[in-house]
C-alpha cells in the first residue's frame, strides 16, 4: 500500500511492484515493476500523445467502464500487436475530491489486470 498523508490518498499494489512519490511539480506517484507501470497525477489531466510507431502498432481501441472511488469511469484502452496495453483513466474532480489522472502501461493481460486493480484501489481519506 502507498499512502500520501499530505494529499490524503492511498493505493494498493502487488508486493512485486514498487512505488515512488513524485518529488516535484504535480503531486502523484509512479507504481511499477520491471516492465509495467501505473502513473498517477493529482489535480491535472495529464495529456498524452502517441508517436506514429505507437499508433501503427495499435490493433484495437476500446471504451471500457471501471469503478474508481465508487464512480463508474469510462476509459480508453489501446491494445498493441505485441499483446501490450496502454490506458488513460481520468477521475473527474468533485467538490470533495481532486481530479486524478492515471496512465497504465502493461506488457500483457496479466499485468494489465494487476494495473487496473491498482487504479481501482485508489481511495481518498
Amino acid at each position: 500500500t502507498f499512502e500520501s498523508p499530505s494529499e490524503k490518498y492511498a493505493v494498493v499494489f502487488p508486493e512485486s511492484w514498487k512505488a515512488s512519490e513524485r518529488q516535484s511539480g504535480t503531486p502523484g506517484v509512479l507504481i511499477q515493476n520491471e516492465t509495467n507501470s501505473v502513473e498517477l497525477w493529482l489535480r491535472v489531466e495529464q495529456p498524452f500523445s502517441l508517436n506514429q510507431e505507437q499508433k501503427d502498432s495499435i490493433t484495437s481501441t476500446n471504451k471500457v467502464k471501471i469503478k474508481v472511488t465508487s464512480k463508474e469511469i469510462e476509459m480508453t484502452e489501446y491494445v498493441y500487436n505485441t499483446g501490450g496495453f496502454f490506458s488513460v483513466v481520468v477521475l473527474p474532480a468533485t467538490t470533495k475530491t481532486p481530479l486524478a489522472t492515471f496512465w497504465i502501461k502493461a506488457t500483457d493481460k496479466e499485468n494489465y489486470t494487476a494495473a487496473l486493480d491498482i487504479v481501482k484501489s485508489f481511495k481518498l481519506s
